[in-house]
């Protein structure tokens, strides 16, 4: 759980609250990864 940047990570238990930037994260069978960045129009 040692996170090399400054990054408030969300595990397990979602959490409700305002959001301007979201990156998720996807990890899969065979390697495969995933990356999508969110933001806000507002």
């Amino acid at each position: 759980d040692d996170v090399a940047v400054d990054a408030d990570i969300v595990l397990g238990t979602p959490r409700r609250g305002p959001l301007r930037h979201v990156l998720v994260l996807a990890r899969g069978f065979g390697g495969f990864s995933s990356a999508l960045v969110l933001g806000s129009t507002r």
